[in-house]
């Protein structure tokens, strides 16, 4: 067996396991918002989460052998979408944020006031691209209680405004939480400004 051959193998090998190892989840519902707030409010809140389509593409790994490059193909990894377990600890963490930040008091998943400001994010889609590690994310969100009803999509990559070397050296774990930190990033100060429009 030529050495190309071995080589050939042993790196496919290698590949191979890390294809089937299990992936560790990173714990979304830590994800912490890094701006800054002006509004705070003693209001009580709700909060509803609704899960959406995730998906991602297959990763092709090229492999030196013998002077030319061959294609393997990883396949799809369900584990590395941005699926439901990631959407609900997301929305987790824009819960936990709100209450820290003093924006809402509280925040139930049912509203028991008509006047309370009602939160529902809806994640439309999300997709997985492994080469680079990077997350496109859609969702929608919808706040009511106040005098009208605020209604805004947003869609965005996780390496949004990432550099060309921070694409490339970043895993799928890191790409899933800049995704949820950039997501909170956006939500987070149109809710402020709708709590703001609603009074103490």
């Amino acid at each position: 067996m030529s050495f190309n051959i071995r080589l050939l193998l042993l790196v496919g090998a290698f590949v191979f396991a890390g294809c089937v190892s299990k992936p560790v989840p990173f714990p979304l519902e830590t994800t912490v918002f890094d701006g800054k707030t002006s509004v705070t409010s003693n209001r009580e809140g709700a909060l509803t989460v609704i899960t959406g389509q995730a998906s991602g593409s297959a990763a092709n790994v090229m492999i030196p052998a013998g002077g030319i490059l061959l294609s393997m193909g990883g396949g799809l990894v369900p584990e590395l979408f941005f699926g439901d377990h990631d959407m609900r600890t997301t929305g987790l963490a824009l819960r936990n944020e709100l209450i820290r930040l003093g924006i809402l008091k509280s925040l139930a998943t049912v509203a028991t006031d008509a006047s309370s400001p009602k939160i529902t994010l809806r994640f439309i889609k999300t997709h997985h691209n492994p080469r680079p590690q990077e997350y496109l994310i859609q969702v929608e969100m919808t706040i009511s209680g106040g005098e009208s009803v605020s209604r805004r999509e947003y869609e965005f990559l996780s390496s949004e405004g990432d550099s060309l070397g921070d694409k490339w050296n970043t895993t799928p774990f890191q790409a899933k939480a800049k995704g949820a930190r950039k997501l909170l990033a956006k939500l987070i100060p149109d809710i402020e400004a709708y709590v703001a429009r609603m009074g103490p």
